[in-house]
């Protein structure tokens, strides 16, 4: 069985999956059924501001201007030996987002989308990589320098009142004692 909606009554009225003829008007009232409306729900991001879709969408272009973090090639084979990338291309915050939402959602929020959504602290990974990267994990030997800067300079700036954040980029991207590269399995 199936619904339709009887916009005279505003009720629901039981219909066959395909209604014949004479299935097409609601029996109390005479009207023609119409499709169920649609239920109000939460769209993906319909809490952003203008300003916050626009800033992640910056952040994503920015990120996802380059290949795969794990397919680059360092000295004739891809930094993860075994990665075989599956697309999209995700745009990875090194520095969690939620942490950052968490420790800094007191800011105003052109400050907070400045940290937030800074490509210094994006690593673009393909779809595979992004749900693997708590296995296979960017080490710190392969950060840049930039993103280390960009979180020493989030400390000088907030640092007073608000957690390191180039402490919180260590323990998300934990130190490798050595620059082997490690096989996905």
């Amino acid at each position: 069985m199936g619904m339709k909606w009887c916009p005279d009554g505003e009720h629901e009225v039981k219909v066959a999956f395909q209604p014949t003829a004479g299935e097409r008007d609601c029996p109390k009232h005479g009207c023609a059924l119409r499709p169920l409306p649609k239920k109000a729900g939460r769209q993906l991001g319909a809490d952003r501001s203008s300003e916050e879709t626009k800033a992640r969408q910056h952040f994503n272009q920015e990120v996802r201007a380059n290949p795969c973090f794990y397919s680059e090639m360092l000295d004739g084979e891809r930094r993860r030996r075994g990665h075989e990338c599956t697309y999209p291309l995700d745009a990875h915050h090194l520095v969690e987002k939620q942490w950052i939402r968490r420790e800094f959602g007191d800011l105003p929020e052109d400050e907070l989308l400045a940290i937030l959504y800074d490509p210094r602290i994006g690593a673009p990974l393909c779809r595979a990589g992004h749900e693997g990267v708590k296995r296979l994990r960017i080490h710190w030997h392969e950060l840049s320098d930039e993103c280390k800067l960009f979180c020493r300079w989030v400390d000088e700036q907030y640092g007073d009142s608000h957690p390191s954040m180039y402490e919180r980029l260590k323990l998300e991207c934990a130190a490798d004692q050595s620059p082997v590269k490690e096989g996905a399995r």
